[in-house]
Formats: structure tokens, sequence, C-alpha cells
């Protein structure tokens, strides 16, 4: 019994010495990973760390222009509210480079798409859906 104690203390003590040098193994290519507080799957530029695995709440990417807001990151779709939904550094621009539009019709009821009566459009203009036109 006193051997199988010894022998299992010097298992247990070369293993844990192994176990700790795979964890800070000096061959490992360490990678940037970006804090991503709102778990949209886009980090925080301004808030990185170096490891070689990624440490629970970090992405690879630091791509999350508000990380506080699950709804803005570059997958968002732009919305008119003077906010950069997109990431795209434009406010109330579509992926198309123009200013964001909707089809509105402010005719008389039951009336739409009769005769001459046909949508207009709505431009967005300082964060508010302006005139249908």
């Amino acid at each position: 019994m006193h051997k199988f104690l010894i022998g299992s203390l010097f298992l247990f003590f070369f293993s844990s010495l192994f176990l700790l040098s795979c964890k800070d193994d000096d061959n490992c290519v360490k990678t940037s990973w970006y804090k991503d507080t709102d778990a949209d799957g886009f980090g925080n530029l301004a808030m990185s760390v170096e490891s070689c695995l990624q440490p629970e709440g970090y992405v690879s990417n630091s791509l999350d222009c508000n990380d506080s807001d699950v709804t803005i990151n570059p997958d968002a779709d732009e919305i008119c509210d003077e906010i950069d939904n997109d990431c795209d550094g434009k406010v109330d621009i579509g992926r198309d480079g123009k200013a964001l539009s909707r089809p509105c019709y402010d005719g008389p009821a039951n009336t739409r798409s009769v005769g001459a009566c046909k949508d207009g459009v709505q431009t967005c203009e300082n964060g508010q859906w302006g005139a249908c036109k």
C-alpha cells in the first residue's frame, strides 16, 4: 500500500507539472482577443488581451462600434435614428451609400395603386422619416 501511495503521488506530481507546462506553453502562437460585452459576436478594439486560448467573453475581431448594445454591429441593418447601427462610419445611410428611404402612401384608404394613386417615398432626415413624396 505504501509503494502504491508513493507511486500515485509521484505520478500526480509529474502530471501536474506537465499540465502546468501545457498551460504556459512558450511555443504557442498568441492571438489578440477582443472583449465582446454585448455578446453579438463582435469585439471592442479598446479592450483586448493576448492569449494562446480564447478567453470566455472574447472574440477574434474588433469590429464592434458600440459594444454595449447588441443591436449595433457590422451585421445590423441601418435604421433611421441618427445612430451608426451597422458600424460603417455613416449615420442613416444604407449599404448602397444612399440616405435611407422607404415606400409610403398617404392617400385615402382603399385607393392605393388605383389609377394615379401610387406609393411615394419617405427619406430619413435627421433621424426622422420625412414627408411622403
